[in-house]
């Protein structure tokens, strides 16, 4: 048995935001599970996914053109979505 609770959500930070090519995520794994990161664009399409067991994670989307993205994090219990926006300024 457990000694003290789960947390209810993630405490997470992405950054930066807008980004290019590369995003930080924090905060987010918990000694308990990994969590399922998927990133979807406008339409709806599925452009990215990576399970995150650590607890700071660098995200490599150097393959998503410049938009607004949204990242879905789930680990079963909990879940999270944020918006970001690939700002793509090495043109």
């Amino acid at each position: 048995m457990c000694c003290w609770p789960l947390p209810t959500n993630f405490d997470e930070k992405v950054y930066p935001n807008p980004f290019t090519d590369v995003l930080r995520i924090t905060g987010i794994a918990d000694i308990w599970r990994a969590v399922s990161l998927r990133v979807v664009n406008i339409a709806g399409v599925v452009v990215h996914t990576q399970t995150i067991t650590r607890h700071d994670e660098t995200i490599h989307l150097e393959h998503l053109p410049t938009g607004m993205y949204i990242i879905y994090l789930e680990n079963g219990e909990r879940a999270k979505t944020e918006k970001i926006i690939e700002n793509d300024t090495k043109l």
